[in-house]
């Protein structure tokens, strides 16, 4: 049986990863290394607890971790944030076995970095790691040719998406039989720049006095940018501007999902894709930047999305018009994608 270690950047997806890995990925034996943070474990069976340590990420170096990643068939990194400054330290015969699973922003952030700048030589540590680790792993087709253009490499490359919870179960059909015409339209998925809120607000203005509500998740993310979202949001649109700032759980935010008749996402990169996920499983109008690979991705599965540049000047029953069976079309294809990215991590781990 081979032996997987994952390095696990701490965040909301982590549990759902973890649960991925033992429930559906059975056939390898699992040791999970999760960095320490502010989300706790929440495990499908807790029988699998003690193959799960929690650690500051340059712990990696200590001896009986060291002798772990050793012995280890594969080590998959998930979630390139700042763990790069560590892996750049390790032997080769240890970074050569590392499959870096990128989440989009990891790589991303780089884009417009200065050659003398301490962030440079950050980015020369991530190079160097992409060069020679045994593979990279993208979230979705497309990425790979994005992140080259950052990282030139030569390195194997795969698909594999960040998984979801097995225990989540989300009743998407449900929601999609009783879906119901609202007024409300969600523009992005956090207080991130590369969501480009504002440019949507304007090409909207011309709308503001119809009979619409304009919903932004700005509770986490960048905290200043969040208070512009809201100032010019509230300016534009008063009170039919309304600011998500708290957390919602699972089941209370696909409930609340399921009100919106269109989202906008005007992402400038792969980002936001649990939220298009869920509309577009709802059977909702969904519009995103043209070019980008979440764009391309979706319309390689012939699932009907729109392009944000045709908001310029729409009307008001032109933005929210949309077949209903088209979107139950958009629920099947959805299921098909599905299926073929949790196949492909068998894949990756029988490589």
């Amino acid at each position: 049986m081979k032996k997987i270690i994952h390095l696990i950047h701490n965040d909301k997806f982590s549990s759902g990863y973890i649960n991925f890995m033992i429930s559906n990925m059975k056939d390898y034996e699992h040791k999970f290394f999760l960095e320490k943070g502010k989300y706790e474990v929440d495990l499908i069976d807790n029988n699998f607890l003690s193959s799960i340590q929690i650690i500051d990420f340059k712990e990696i170096f200590k001896k009986e971790i060291n002798k772990e990643f050793l012995d280890a068939d594969k080590i998959i990194v998930t979630g390139i944030f700042g763990v790069e400054k560590y892996l750049f330290f390790l032997p080769k015969s240890i970074l050569n076995k590392i499959y870096l699973q990128f989440w989009g922003g990891d790589f991303y952030a780089y884009r417009n970095v200065k050659k003398i700048s301490k962030t440079n030589l950050k980015k020369m540590m991530m190079h160097y790691c992409i060069k020679k680790c045994a593979g990279i792993i993208n979230l979705i087709n497309g990425e790979y040719e994005e992140l080259s253009k950052i990282f030139p490499n030569n390195t194997k490359h795969y698909i594999g998406i960040m998984p979801a919870d097995p225990r989540r179960i989300e009743n998407f059909e449900v929601y999609l039989a009783e879906n119901k015409k609202t007024k409300r339209i969600i523009i992005g998925n956090s207080a991130t720049k590369e969501n480009y809120h504002i440019e949507v607000f304007e090409m909207l203005e011309h709308l503001k006095d119809e009979n619409i509500e304009i919903v932004s998740q700005i509770s986490y993310g960048n905290m200043e940018y969040a208070k512009q979202v809201e100032k010019v949001g509230k300016k534009i649109f008063g009170e039919k501007f309304i600011p998500i700032k708290e957390f919602m759980r699972t089941e209370e935010y696909l409930k609340f999902l399921s009100t919106c008749s269109v989202g906008i996402f005007n992402n400038d990169r792969q980002q936001a894709m649990g939220n298009i996920n869920r509309l577009l499983k709802l059977g909702k109008k969904v519009y995103l930047r043209k070019g980008t690979s979440m764009y391309n991705d979706y319309q390689k599965y012939g699932i009907k999305i729109f392009d944000v540049e045709e908001l310029k000047g729409i009307s008001y029953k032109e933005l929210y018009e949309f077949d209903f069976n088209k979107g139950k079309d958009n629920y099947q294809k959805m299921l098909k994608r599905d299926e073929d990215y949790n196949n492909d991590w068998k894949k990756i781990l029988d490589t």
